[in-house]
């Protein structure tokens, strides 16, 4: 069975977050998305689990939680 992926902009719509808020994460990274060159430019591309972290993170961030802390959280609960 294939993988789903989804697109920045998809992944932004579906999540609630903002495209630069999925760019900051990615570089620091919070979320390991796939990146595909593809010609003259790369696309990134968000799995369903990919989703979740990102649901999560937010969902974190919305109840008070600081960057630092709302990352652990989610890498600590992705390990368990």
């Amino acid at each position: 069975m294939q993988e789903t992926f989804f697109t920045s902009k998809q992944a932004a719509e579906i999540t609630g977050c903002t495209l630069r808020q999925l760019q900051y994460w990615r570089e620091k990274g919070v979320v390991m998305a796939v990146i595909g060159e593809t010609g003259i430019r790369r696309s990134i591309y968000y799995s369903k689990p990919n989703l979740i972290e990102l649901a999560a993170m937010l969902y974190f961030l919305s109840m008070g939680l600081n960057f630092d802390v709302a990352n652990t959280t989610l890498k600590t609960n992705l390990q368990n």
